[in-house]
């Protein structure tokens, strides 16, 4: 077809549906020998088009039947994705816009937000089209949509190279300082500490990645994260002699990158983790720590999966150098899945090279914790128990002639995500823990419980 033939054709669709969507009725009726097409037809010819790979006509089509219906949602969508073919991406995302602008009943809304979603995507905006997913997803009238908008959510993430993750908690506890609930008693008498301090600990973090591949199974991650925490002292330990909430304030800023590599079968993955991170206490630096995590998790069968990392640490103390330390650590992970949860058991050690007394140490610990795959009477729980044991290089330093101090960490912990209860996509998620340790000093025993509220992303 010559291209004057393809503008006289293009020009009969305009000429057509613009034709019978404007007239009035009684005037067509006049002229018996006018050619009617009817919206629908026009539509279906619209959609004919686009499916045919005729973006150019579905786009004059289309066209056609918004000057006759300036809303129509089905128009709106057919456009929208002609223009996108046609390379159009700013006209393509306002296309996409009037409709989501129009749009006044859920089902519209919602397919009006995909649409949305992918205009901006084809647009490279993955980062907002992301949220118009989620914004799909919560708009979805149903389980199968709203599946379909988590399924696009998914891809845009994988192919998008920039990921943001945050965090928000509050977390109320009955021993904010990790006090010992004895005096410790010394020749001559007994050390009188700051009794446990109950109240509210709050923060926040965030985490930007960028994802940059190497090779089709190789990829680098580069890493920014910061995270802040303050706490609300009772009205009960406000009345503490020399109680400050401001001292129990921390922070962390840093960031990393982490090389992994995956076996063609998927069935190994192997990681490198450097980060450099800055620690603060009570408004003051405290510490400056480099670490490097190697990583290699193995899929042993198709339920059940290991995973060995080792560990190393150099922390520079800013406010005292005696707490210099450099460590090393090592541990080991088996992951059984069933039908409705995965078990997993968690082992390792660790030893920790340093000169002030309270640092040095020798540790162990075990973990075991169960996390259901669906949920129950509407929550999604996770159980965990934790044992650990700290063999420390010296005495305490109010008994120096005494033995080494030693340790020993129990910790049972419940956490609840209310699935049901998400809004774009975002859960709360309700923890407790309970936490003892004993040593054979009694400074340094302490039982706390702690609640901790926050929100999770459910896909």
């Amino acid at each position: 077809m010559t291209g004057s033939a393809r503008l006289l054709r293009r020009g009969l669709f305009v000429l057509l549906t613009a034709g019978v969507l404007a007239v009035p009725a009684t005037a067509q009726t006049e002229r018996p020998d006018a050619l009617r097409i009817t919206l629908d037809e026009a539509r279906q010819a619209a959609a004919n088009a686009l499916m045919a790979g005729r973006a150019e006509d579905a786009l004059i089509l289309s066209q056609g039947v918004l000057l006759g219906a300036p809303e129509d949602k089905t128009a709106l969508f057919i456009k929208a994705r002609a223009l996108r073919q046609l390379g159009k991406r700013e006209a393509a995302v306002e296309t996409a816009r009037v409709a989501w602008q129009t749009s006044d009943t859920p089902r519209d809304r919602f397919y009006s937000a995909m649409m949305m979603a992918q205009m901006r995507s084809f647009a490279g905006q993955n980062g907002v089209a992301q949220l118009w997913l989620r914004r799909a997803m919560q708009l979805a009238p149903d389980d199968r949509l709203k599946e379909i908008a988590v399924e696009d959510f998914r891809h845009v993430r994988r192919i998008t190279p920039w990921r943001f993750a945050m965090d928000l908690f509050v977390q109320p506890s009955d021993n904010l300082n990790n006090a010992p609930t004895e005096d410790t008693p010394v020749p001559g008498g007994v050390v009188k500490v700051t009794p446990p301090l109950s109240g509210l600990r709050y923060g926040a973090g965030v985490q930007m990645r960028y994802i940059k591949p190497l090779a089709p199974r190789v990829r680098l991650q580069f890493s920014g994260f910061a995270q802040g925490s303050a706490v609300r002292l009772s009205d009960e330990a406000k009345d503490v002699p020399g109680a400050e909430a401001g001292d129990y304030t921390s922070a962390v800023l840093g960031g990393a990158v982490t090389l992994e590599g995956i076996a063609k079968d998927g069935g190994r993955l192997g990681r490198a983790h450097l980060s450099l991170r800055r620690q603060w206490q009570g408004g003051a630096p405290i510490a400056d720590i480099a670490r490097l995590d190697l990583g290699l998790d193995q899929r042993l069968s198709p339920t059940v999966g290991l995973g060995l990392r080792l560990g190393f640490e150099d922390v520079k103390r800013l406010d005292s150098p005696v707490g210099d330390a450099q460590r090393r650590d090592a541990g080991l992970s088996l992951t059984k899945r069933f039908e409705h949860g995965a078990l997993t058991l968690d082992m390792g050690v660790g030893e920790t090279f340093s000169a002030a007394y309270n640092v040095g140490r020798q540790d162990g610990s075990v973990g075991l914790s169960y996390a259901f795959a669906r949920p129950v009477a509407g929550v999604l729980p996770t159980l965990s128990f934790d044992y650990g044991v700290y063999n420390y290089d010296a005495p305490w330093i109010g008994a120096p002639d005494g033995p080494a101090r030693e340790d020993r960490q129990r910790r049972i912990g419940v956490d609840l995500l209310l699935p049901q209860l998400d809004y774009y996509g975002f859960a709360p998620e309700v923890g407790v823990s309970f936490t003892d340790r004993n040593s054979n000093y009694n400074l340094y025993e302490n039982r706390s419980t702690d609640l901790r509220f926050g929100l999770k992303s459910v896909f």
